[in-house]
């Protein structure tokens, strides 16, 4: 069986962070072992509050976990802070991990911090760079390139500036695009790819999402898909789910329901 490591923030609902990330990762046939980050408060509607773990216990975790299983991918969430950023950084050179998706996961929907400036400045500076693929949203990506994302020519621009931070592969999620479509972009630093598909239902109002789409691209690229393959599979996969599987599960917003398995 392939096997993927999660590591991210816990969320109690369990609509999004590791525990969501484990039950994708279950749907595709895939493994997940999972390494906490932080602790929240949140439920399906907003994050009230984050309580980051200790940096030495995480690094622990993380050790006794890599000592034992051999991953096929990993898929890095939330952070919290620069000692976290750091220490993962000194776990992936130290145990040679490959095929890396990083979700920067930077606050939450509801506009709640999930990493300090410092952390996010290690992630940018030093951590893309040892990555395979990254899988910003909208606010992320005008975040991390500072660009202001309107157009497709603003969108070329952003993927250019996030492969000369030194990942392979970029991923720019569109779901938040101010249209009837949802625009997601793919590039390798020779290629620019761009998928256009209906919106069904505002992604504003789905709890989630943005982790399902980074736990689909590391159970993909575990099974052996390279990065574009494992994003049309991805695109594919994550329409289908916010077309067909929506269940209502909190008072005002909606989770995705995983069932059963694929061997997609």
């Amino acid at each position: 069986m392939k096997k993927v490591l999660v590591i991210a923030g816990f969320d109690p609902s369990c609509g999004a962070g590791g525990c969501h990330d484990i039950k994708i990762l279950n749907m595709l046939g895939v493994y997940g072992a999972f390494i906490q980050t932080a602790l929240t408060i949140q439920n399906t509607q907003k994050v009230e509050a984050v309580k980051s773990i200790d940096g030495d216990f995480f690094l622990r975790q993380a050790e006794f976990i890599l000592k034992d299983i051999q991953f096929d991918a990993v898929k890095i969430g939330m952070l919290g802070n620069e000692d976290i950023a750091e220490k993962l950084i000194f776990l992936i050179k130290k145990y040679n991990l490959k095929n890396i998706v990083l979700d920067p996961v930077i606050k939450s929907t509801s506009e709640k911090d999930l990493i300090t400036k410092e952390g996010l400045i290690l992630m940018r500076d030093k951590l893309i760079r040892l990555c395979s693929i990254i899988t910003p949203n909208l606010n992320e990506a005008e975040i991390l390139t500072e660009t202001k994302l309107m157009n497709i020519d603003d969108l070329k621009l952003a993927h250019s500036k996030l492969i000369s931070l030194g990942v392979n592969n970029s991923v720019i999620k569109g779901g938040h695009f101010p249209s009837k479509y949802a625009i997601d972009s793919f590039c390798n630093g020779k290629e620019f790819i761009l998928t256009l598909s209906k919106k069904h239902i505002s992604t504003d109002k789905i709890h989630g999402t943005g982790c399902t789409y980074s736990s689909l691209l590391s159970g993909f690229l575990a099974k052996g898909l390279n990065s574009k393959d494992a994003f049309f599979k991805t695109k594919k996969v994550i329409n289908y789910m916010l077309k067909n599987q929506l269940l209502k599960v909190g008072n005002s917003d909606l989770s995705m329901n995983i069932i059963g398995t694929t061997n997609g």
